[in-house]
C-alpha cells in the first residue's frame, strides 16, 4: 500500500518559471504519484494550505524566492506542529563566497547564517547531512528548539574532528598530496562518530573536489580531495567516479583504468549482493 501524497508546484517567482517545464512535470508525477496540486504562489506569498504539512522540501529553489525571509515566515505557517522544512542547496563556507546558479548575482548563504537566521524567526536547525562548511548541504529545520540544543550537544562533540577535516579547504593544504593523505589517515578512525552527526560527510569532499576541478580547473589538487574520500568511503562507488573524473581531466590514464576497474567491481558486487537479496 502506498503512503498518500499529494505534490505542490509552486513557481516562486513569475518571472523565472518556465510554465512549459511545470506543466510537463506536473504531468510526469501526476502519472507516477496520482495526487497533484499545482498551486501558484507570489515571491513572499506561497498559497498553501495552512496547518497542513509534516513536511516542506525546497530542493534547490529557496534563491528562487527575491524575498527569502518573508517566504519563509509563510512556510513556517504552513507546518503541522512537528512539521519540518527542509533546504536542499548550495551554500558558501568560512574559506569562500559562491555565487548563486539561480540567481548569478547573488552570493549563496552560509550555512551559519541561514542557521542563525531561521533561528531568529523560531525555526530551529535539527539535524544537517554534512558539515557547516560543505558547499551543499541539506539542512532541516523545526519548531521544536530542544531539537536544535540536542543537534548542538552532537556538533559539539565532534567539532574537533570537524576542524582538521575543514583544513582541506586551505590552498596550502589541498596542493599538497602528502598533506591530504595525513589529514585522512588522522580522520579514518573517527569517521564513524562523525557520521553520526553528518550522514553525508561525503558530499563534504564531493562539493569540494568538484568545485576544485570544475570552478578552479585543477584536477591535481581535486585528484588529491578525492583520493581523501576513497580513504573515508571505500566501499561507495560515488567516490571512485569523482576521482576518476579527476584522472581524466589531469590526462592521466593509467590511473583512470585502474580507478575504472575497481569502479566496475564494486558496482558488480553491489548488483550481485542485491539480486541475492530478492
Amino acid at each position: 500500500m502506498k503512503d498518500s501524497t499529494v505534490f505542490y508546484f509552486q513557481s516562486a517567482d513569475s518571472v523565472l518559471v518556465n510554465q512549459n517545464q511545470l506543466n510537463k512535470a506536473i504531468r510526469y508525477d501526476t502519472l507516477h504519484f496520482g495526487a497533484v496540486n499545482k498551486i501558484i504562489g507570489t515571491e513572499k506569498e506561497t498559497s498553501l494550505p495552512n496547518n497542513f504539512f509534516d513536511k516542506i522540501i525546497l530542493h534547490y529553489s529557496f534563491y528562487s524566492f527575491f524575498d527569502e525571509i518573508a517566504a519563509i515566515e509563510n512556510l513556517k505557517t504552513k507546518l503541522k506542529p512537528n512539521g519540518i522544512i527542509i533546504i536542499s542547496d548550495d551554500f558558501s563556507s568560512d574559506y569562500r563566497r559562491i555565487k548563486n546558479n539561480i540567481r548569478p548575482s547573488f552570493k549563496s548563504y552560509l550555512a551559519s547564517e541561514m542557521i542563525n537566521g531561521l533561528g531568529n524567526r523560531d525555526l530551529y536547525l535539527t539535524t544537517m547531512s554534512a558539515p557547516e562548511n560543505s558547499f551543499q548541504n541539506n539542512l532541516c529545520f523545526g519548531l521544536n528548539k530542544e531539537a536544535f540544543y540536542k543537534l548542538k550537544i552532537k556538533r559539539d562533540s565532534v567539532a574537533k574532528y570537524i576542524k582538521i577535516l575543514d583544513q582541506y579547504n586551505l590552498s596550502g593544504i589541498n596542493s599538497d598530496a602528502e598533506a591530504c593523505a595525513t589529514i585522512a589517515t588522522k580522520l579514518k578512525p573517527h569517521i564513524k562518530e562523525i557520521l553520526k552527526v553528518y550522514p553525508s560527510t561525503e558530499m563534504y569532499f564531493n562539493a569540494l573536489g568538484y568545485r576544485i576541478l570544475q570552478i578552479d580547473k585543477k584536477p591535481k589538487v581535486a585528484i588529491n580531495i578525492f583520493k581523501a574520500n576513497v580513504t573515508l568511503f571505500p566501499e561507495s562507488w560515488n567516490v571512485y567516479d569523482s576521482l576518476g573524473e579527476a584522472y581524466f581531466k589531469a590526462k592521466n590514464m593509467i590511473w583512470l583504468l585502474k580507478i575504472i576497474k575497481k569502479h566496475y567491481n564494486l558496482i558488480r558486487q553491489i548488483i550481485i549482493y542485491k539480486l541475492k537479496l530478492n
